[in-house]
């Protein structure tokens, strides 16, 4: 999904399990959001494949949050976290603020994550 919001373009997306790599993003883009479920095999190589993918997507702020897929969240999130390089913001159950926007990520139970800005 593609739209302008407080005067930046914003490009979020989801549930790729692992076919992240066909993913057309548009060149312009201020905010880069994902939404989760990049891996389909519940993986820890899978989910460095798209991290490693996902930090060389041209954007100024790329926040990732992690889905029911990304379960191992639950169990290692301090091993996982160290997994991401400094230009991807992991915004797992907090909030953050970027140029005027604020971003939220809350865990729902049945490990499902949402993601909310206002």
């Amino acid at each position: 999904m593609y739209f302008n919001y407080k005067g930046q373009s914003i490009f979020a997306f989801s549930d790729t399990h692992g076919m992240h790599r066909g993913l057309r993003i548009p060149s312009d883009i201020d905010i880069l959001i994902c939404a989760g479920d990049v891996i389909s095999d519940f993986s820890e190589e899978g989910l460095k494949d798209f991290l490693s993918w996902y930090s060389n997507v041209p954007a100024r702020l790329r926040i990732f949050v992690p889905g029911n897929h990304e379960i191992l969240f639950d169990y290692y999130p301090d091993k996982l976290n160290r997994l991401f390089p400094d230009n991807i913001v992991c915004l797992y159950d907090r909030r953050m603020e970027y140029k005027g926007i604020s971003f939220y990520s809350t865990l729902i139970p049945q490990h499902y994550y949402k993601i909310f800005f206002l």
